[in-house]
C-alpha cells in the first residue's frame, strides 16, 4: 500500500509525536530527497484563516534562522484546507521525555545542554527574533549528541501577543529548562525554584538570575551563555 502523501509530495511514513498545536509524523520529502518531520494541525485550528494566515507568516520567519542548534523550518504545506510545517527531522527524543524517564542530569550535563540551547537563542536574537513559548518539550536531543530548538514563532502564530517578542521571555524558559534538568521537572513561571546542595553555587546562579526577579535578569543570552560556558 502507497504511504499517505501530503501536499503531492511529503510521504508520511509514522507518527511520531503530539501536542497541542499539532500532531508530528515523520515523512519524507520526495522532491528535495530528505526525511522531514510533519507537523500537522489540530482540527481546533485547521480552519481558523487569520491563525493559518500568522502561521504562514511567522513560518517564513522561523525559516529564516540558520544556525547548528536550531531545527530548520522548510516551510508550510497544504492539505485539504489545512496547513502543516515542515521542518528538519531529529534523530532523538525532547528534553521533557528524556527527563521523564531518567530524571535530573549531573549539572555539567545540565549546563552544556542550555549553553546550546542559549546559543541558538543569541542566533535568533541577533535577527530580531524570539522564539515565544521556549520549554523542555521544544528542546530536542539527538542521538548523535546535538542539541537542536525547535518551534520558533509557533505559539506568536496561536497568541499574537507582542510578549511573546520578548527575548527576556525566553531567556527565562530556558532558566525553567535548566532548572528542570537540575531538578527533574519544569517549574511553573513564577514558582519558587530550590535545588538541592548538589548543583554548584556558580550554576544556581544562572538559575536564579533567569527564573527569579526581572531586576536581576541578564541583559541578553550571549551575556547568559557565557557564564553557562563558564
Amino acid at each position: 500500500m502507497a504511504p499517505e502523501l501530503l501536499g503531492n509530495r511529503y510521504a508520511v511514513l509514522r507518527p511520531i509525536g503530539s501536542g497541542a498545536m499539532t500532531r508530528v509524523l515523520q515523512g519524507w520529502d520526495r522532491r528535495e530527497d530528505r526525511p522531514v518531520a510533519l507537523k500537522v494541525l489540530v482540527e481546533r485550528l485547521a480552519g481558523d484563516e487569520a491563525f493559518l494566515e500568522r502561521l504562514e507568516r511567522e513560518t517564513q520567519t522561523a525559516a529564516s534562522l540558520v544556525h547548528p542548534n536550531i531545527a530548520a523550518v522548510y516551510g508550510v504545506g497544504w492539505e485539504a484546507g489545512t496547513g502543516f510545517v515542515v521542518t528538519e527531522l531529529v534523530d532523538g527524543s525532547s528534553l521533557h521525555d528524556m527527563l521523564v524517564v531518567r530524571g535530573p542530569l549531573p549539572a555539567a550535563g545540565a549546563a552544556r545542554i542550555a549553553s546550546s540551547v542559549c546559543a541558538a537563542l543569541a542566533a535568533a536574537h541577533a535577527r530580531g527574533v524570539a522564539h515565544g513559548h521556549l520549554t523542555s518539550s521544544n528542546v530536542l536531543l539527538g542521538i548523535d549528541g546535538h542539541v537542536k530548538v525547535t518551534d520558533f514563532r509557533i505559539a506568536q502564530a496561536v497568541f499574537p501577543s507582542g510578549d511573546l517578542t520578548d527575548p527576556a521571555g525566553d531567556l527565562a524558559g530556558l532558566g525553567r529548562c535548566l532548572a528542570a534538568m537540575l531538578t527533574g521537572r519544569e517549574p511553573s513561571p513564577g514558582t519558587p525554584i530550590g535545588l538541592g546542595p548538589q548543583v554548584p553555587a556558580e550554576l544556581a546562579a544562572v538559575v536564579n538570575r533567569t527564573t527569579g526577579d526581572p531586576q536581576s535578569f541578564y541583559g541578553s543570552a550571549a551575556d547568559l551563555v557565557h557564564d553557562l560556558n563558564r
